[in-house]
């Protein structure tokens, strides 16, 4: 049993890259690198491509999570490439990963937050947000209409901070069954903390909009429908 409009104690560290990958993980890089040689490039001076400093947005949040005497680990690693890899990174579950997913919601930029082992309802969450259409914009791994214009690095697991697009921030129910949350700043950058700490500190709305699908530690899925669907 796993744990529980303003549209406007640490974990184990495990190796992230080496010279000797897994086949899986050698698979997902040339997934990761296809989609990134495929994908149409939006122009960089398009508004919509904006992306505020990623520091500030992390010492802001730092300065909240510390003035609110909230505990938490802050650690710089080897880049990690999605949400998964995040988790792994930290020698923690999949669930307890955040994986933070860009949208535009009727033009209106919105951030959505689910556990890592969920995959955002698309139908529920334009239904939730009661708006007519959304479409992802950045996701993990430069996946989505902008990718990873204007953001520093390779791409990899998305910043879980709302700031830097400019966007509001939804979480999922299920976010807040775990005991601790990572969140990326960046792809080399990550925090340990509280869910609700996370949630208070970036002014998160909740909004459930996960669907039925459980992703597997080792791959594939399993049907678990969330507590309002079960």
């Amino acid at each position: 049993m796993p744990r529980r409009r303003n549209l406007g104690s640490p974990g184990r560290i495990l190796p992230v890259m080496g010279p000797q990958m897994a086949g899986g993980e050698a698979r997902d890089v040339q997934v990761w690198q296809a989609l990134r040689a495929a994908r149409e490039r939006p122009d960089p001076g398009d508004p919509a491509t904006s992306v505020g400093p990623l520091d500030q947005s992390r010492e802001a949040f730092l300065a909240w999570v510390r003035a609110a005497g909230e505990p938490h680990v802050v650690r710089e690693h080897p880049p990690v490439r999605h949400a998964r890899h995040l988790a792994a990174s930290w020698g923690m579950a999949l669930g307890d990963a955040v994986r933070a997913t860009l949208f535009d919601a009727d033009g209106a930029t919105v951030l959505v937050a689910v556990p890592a082992d969920r995959k955002i309802d698309a139908p529920r969450l334009r239904v939730a947000l009661g708006v007519a259409r959304v479409a992802v914009l950045r996701a993990d791994r430069g996946v989505g209409r902008l990718g990873w214009v204007n953001l520093p690095g390779d791409p990899g697991a998305l910043p879980g901070l709302p700031g830097p697009f400019g966007a509001h921030l939804f979480f999922d129910p299920e976010v807040l069954d775990r005991d601790e949350v990572v969140v990326a700043f960046s792809p080399t950058s990550s925090v340990r903390v509280g869910p609700g700490a996370y949630l208070a500190a970036t002014g998160g709305t909740r909004l459930a909009c996960v669907g039925i699908t459980r992703l597997l530690p080792e791959g594939g899925s399993v049907e678990d429908p969330p507590r309002d669907r079960a």
